[in-house]
Formats: C-alpha cells, sequence, structure tokens
C-alpha cells in the first residue's frame, strides 16, 4: 500500500516538474527580464521618476484586483476540473463567462482610475505629477486583467508553455523594448508609463491567438454549458482575498509614497524586486500544483496528493534558501552591484523584506490545498487579518524607520499569513507540508554561509562584482554537499531527475547514482 502511494504520488510529480521546467525557464527568463528593465529605469531616470512609475504600478494593482472578479483562479480549476471528466461544453461556457465578465468589470474601473486620477495625485500623495501617470496606467487595466484570464486557462489545459510565452517572456519583452524606447526619446517618467501600457495591450492580442489557435477555440460549433452561479461564488470569495493580497504587497509601497517622497519610494522598489527573486521557484512549482492536486482530489487520492504537497514545499525551500541567506549577508553588495550607490540605503530593507518573501514562498501550498478543496472563504478571512495588520503595521512603522518600517511591516505580514494558512490547511486536510529532508537544508546553508563569509572576509576588504558571484558559486557547492551528507534528499527526488532528464534531454544519472549512496 505504502509503495501504491508513493508510485501514484511520484507519477503526479513528473506532472509538475514537466510543466514547471517549462515554467522555470520561463520565471527565470521573465526575472531577468524584469529586473533588467527595473535597474534601466532605475539608474537612467533616477530614484524619483522610478518613485513615481512604482507608485503608478502600486495603484493600477488595486483596480486590477477588483477588475478579475477572482476568476482567473476559478477559471484554472474548473477548466482542470471539466478536462478531467472530458465535459467541453463546460469548459467552453468557463471561458466565455470569465471573458465576458471579466472585460465589463475591468473597464468600469479602469474608467473610474483614469476620471478620479487627479483627486488620488493630489489629495492623497500630494503630487500633481502623478495625474498623467495614473490616467495612462488606467488604459492597460482591462487588457491586464483579460490577459489573466487566457494565461490562466493555460494552466487549466495544462498547456504551461503558452503561458510562459506571453505572460513570462512576450510581455516583459515588449516592456522593455517599449520602455527603453520611449525612455531615449526622452519623455520621462510618462515614456516608461506609455511603454508599459502598450506592451500590455498588445500581449492581451497574443495570449489571444494562443488560445484560439492552439489551445482551444471559442469558435467551435460546441453549445457552452455555462455555471455562472458555482464560479461567481467560488471566485468573488478569491476577488475580495486578491485585492486583500494586493493591498499585502502594495500598500507598503503606497503608504511610503503617502509619508515619504517619491525618492525614498524608488529606493525602496529597488529591494522589493530584488527580493521577489525567491519567487521564481516557487512559481515554477506553483504553476502546475494546483491542477494536479484537484486531479488527485477529484478522484480521492490523499495519499499520492501528500507526496507531491512535501517533496514541491522542499525543493521550493531548497533553491530558496541559499537566495535568502546571499540577500542577508551581502545586502549592501547587491544593492550597489545591481542599482548603483543612490540605492545602498535600501540595503536593510532588502535583508528584512527577503526574509518575509522567503515565508511567503512557502504560503503557496496550503494556499492551493485550500483553494481546491473550495475553502476560499478561508482564505478571504484569513487575507483580510494579514492585511489590517499589514496596514496597522504600515501607519505605525513608517513614519518612524521610513522605509525600513515598511520592510518590517511587509515581512511580519508574510509571517502571520504562512502560519494561518498552515493551521487551517492542517485543520482540513491533515497534512503538513514539512518533512525531515526540509529542515536537513537549513543546517547545510547556515554552515555554508558561516564558512564562506569568514573565509571571504579573511582574504578580502570588500565583496563586490565578480568576487560576490565566485562566493555565491563555493557556498552552493558547499550546501548541495552539506545536503547529501546530511541525507536531505529521498527516493522521490531523484524520480524527479529523471522526469526532467525525460523531458530535457540532459543526463542526470551521474547526478542520480552520487544521490542514491547517501540515501538511506
Amino acid at each position: 500500500m505504502e509503495r501504491e502511494k508513493d508510485i501514484e504520488g511520484i507519477t503526479s510529480l513528473k506532472t509538475v516538474v514537466k510543466g514547471a521546467g517549462i515554467f522555470f525557464i520561463g520565471a527565470v527568463l521573465s526575472r531577468f527580464i524584469t529586473y533588467f528593465t527595473r535597474i534601466f529605469i532605475a539608474r537612467y531616470f533616477g530614484p524619483a521618476d522610478y518613485g513615481l512609475f512604482s507608485l503608478g504600478l502600486a495603484i493600477i494593482g488595486f483596480a486590477g484586483a477588483f477588475a478579475v472578479l477572482g476568476l482567473p483562479a476559478g477559471v484554472t480549476r474548473y477548466i482542470s476540473y471539466y478536462r478531467s471528466k472530458k465535459e467541453e461544453a463546460q469548459v467552453k461556457g468557463v471561458l466565455i463567462f470569465s471573458l465576458f465578465a471579466v472585460a465589463l468589470v475591468s473597464c468600469i474601473f479602469g474608467g473610474a482610475l483614469f476620471l478620479v486620477s487627479p483627486q488620488i495625485a493630489i489629495i492623497v500623495f500630494h503630487k500633481p505629477e502623478l495625474t498623467n501617470v495614473f490616467r495612462i496606467f488606467a488604459i492597460s487595466v482591462p487588457f491586464a486583467a483579460l490577459s489573466s484570464v487566457l494565461t490562466s486557462s493555460f494552466e487549466g489545459f495544462q498547456d504551461i508553455k503558452y503561458r510562459v510565452y506571453t505572460e513570462r517572456i512576450i510581455l516583459n519583452v515588449l516592456k522593455l523594448v517599449s520602455i527603453v524606447f520611449f525612455g531615449v526619446l526622452g519623455y520621462g517618467v510618462l515614456g516608461i508609463v506609455w511603454g508599459y501600457t502598450l506592451a500590455t495591450v498588445l500581449t492581451f492580442f497574443i495570449a489571444l491567438y494562443f488560445l484560439e489557435s492552439r489551445v482551444f477555440s471559442l469558435r467551435t460549433k460546441i453549445k457552452p454549458i455555462y455555471i455562472k452561479r458555482e464560479m461567481l461564488v467560488f471566485s468573488l470569495p478569491l476577488m475580495l482575498a486578491g485585492f486583500m493580497s494586493t493591498i499585502m504587497t502594495r500598500i507598503d509601497t503606497v503608504m511610503l509614497g503617502y509619508f515619504r517622497s517619491a525618492v525614498e519610494v524608488g529606493i525602496y522598489n529597488a529591494a522589493v524586486p530584488t527580493a521577489q527573486i525567491l519567487n521564481i521557484a516557487t512559481s515554477s512549482m506553483a504553476v502546475l500544483f494546483l491542477p494536479v492536486i484537484t486531479e488527485l482530489y477529484a478522484r480521492g487520492q490523499k495519499e499520492p496528493l501528500e507526496v507531491v504537497y512535501k517533496t514541491v514545499t522542499k525543493w521550493t525551500f531548497y533553491l530558496n534558501l541559499p537566495v535568502l541567506l546571499i540577500m542577508v549577508f551581502f545586502s549592501p553588495q547587491v544593492m550597489n552591484l545591481m542599482f548603483g550607490p543612490e540605492y545602498i540605503a535600501g540595503y536593510l530593507a532588502l535583508s528584512i523584506l527577503a526574509t518575509g518573501l522567503f515565508t511567503g514562498t512557502l504560503s503557496f501550498a496550503p494556499y492551493y490545498l485550500l483553494t481546491m478543496s473550495k475553502n476560499t472563504r478561508t482564505i478571504f478571512f484569513i487575507s483580510i487579518v494579514a492585511t489590517l495588520i499589514n496596514v496597522v503595521l504600515n501607519w505605525v512603522l513608517i513614519p518612524v524607520y521610513g522605509l525600513v518600517g515598511a520592510a518590517m511591516a511587509t515581512a511580519a505580514t508574510y509571517l502571520v499569513n504562512l502560519v494561518l494558512l498552515l493551521a487551517y490547511s492542517w485543520h482540513i486536510m491533515r497534512i503538513s507540508p514539512f518533512s525531515t529532508g526540509l529542515m536537513k537544508s537549513i543546517p547545510a546553508g547556515l554552515l555554508s554561509m558561516a564558512a564562506v563569509y569568514l573565509v571571504g572576509g579573511l582574504i578580502f576588504k570588500s565583496f563586490g562584482g565578480y568576487l560576490l558571484f565566485l562566493l555565491f558559486l563555493l557556498f552552493m557547492i558547499l550546501y548541495v554537499v552539506l545536503i547529501l551528507l546530511f541525507s536531505g534528499l529521498q527516493r522521490e527526488d531523484i524520480e524527479i531527475l529523471k522526469a526532467i532528464e525525460k523531458k530535457t534531454g540532459l543526463r542526470s544519472e551521474p547526478i542520480r547514482n552520487v544521490i542514491k549512496k547517501f540515501i538511506k
């Protein structure tokens, strides 16, 4: 019985890895392009204009959270669910209803933002120059919302490459090219915003083309069967939870803009995307986690679901811990290397944000368990609690500590959110994402970092540039060796490497043979 449970779990893990491998490549490229775009804006335009741009992004984030009605998560779940039952009429109904509803609501919210932009810019932020920034960004709201539905449908169809092409590569390449083009022409911060908006509009039409021509045509003669009420009951709590999540992730920027200058907002938003590098591994693992566990849940296979749950969490932890330690121990060097001397003041905020986001990366698995089991009201409740804590902490800490206070508030909120999600998911499903192998990476990471930091400090007076990269490589070698010595990898991890080899053609047999020697 135990053997059958592991085999079923490993089969599902292979599905996760197949999708995660594609998504990981897209996520890395996306993060690199997005990060390079941020670096270009920050260095070329300076902290003040970069701060205005960041405030604009934060505001359209609030509009976008309402505009999608929580339907992207519903689209992923219900398409995956009905595909497993081969009910294409319901699949078509899910898509048509979601696109129509989001188109209507997103146009309303985008138009409202356009109209009230002067009031938000002057009354809230006391920065009249933000008016046109908000107005241009408002144009992108409907297109971004509809793109979110389309890319979520790709997840439901488990045809993840098209999400990678549109959301991860095409969108970010278009943003970079457009922003650089308008920036070089001398349009200032408005050029940045126009470039962002143009890229968003074009990406929507490309995503629609992929859906129609490659994935699932809406023009088929199949008569759609709508499940409007069920989707809304499922999705509306997620809309509110999404709005709360948007507050949790963007209220720090908004309140920093309210209490402090655009320059401080710019410095803080150099630390934020740097810390968000931690999301690469998480998003890669998470992208097919929900469809896979939904199918396992629909078939009543709890034991394989638990195997997937624990293993995916363990790999996310393994991949993110080295990045966290680098950002904590070498934060001034990272900020200087990436953004320049003007942004070194944000080094402490980077360390704090990275710690908070690290705990946040562990939240995706229990979050998806609750989503899969239709406990969206629980997610909404947790979001309310976390959001209220975040707003209060930002209101108290930012006036006193500035950008460091914003980072402290965000990190504390991520921790509270993780604890609540773990508690509720355990209460409902009685499974935990943590395993013995996961815990073994902690001493491996700390010992590796201590060795590198002490050796580097004794030999070199400063860490920067190529030296920082070489120290990171040394750290990773020590980290992997210690994980093997501590027997942190198990049989299911070997099966994942086999799946990666089958998908990519890269030989992993020598690595697998080494791992087998350390498996007890």
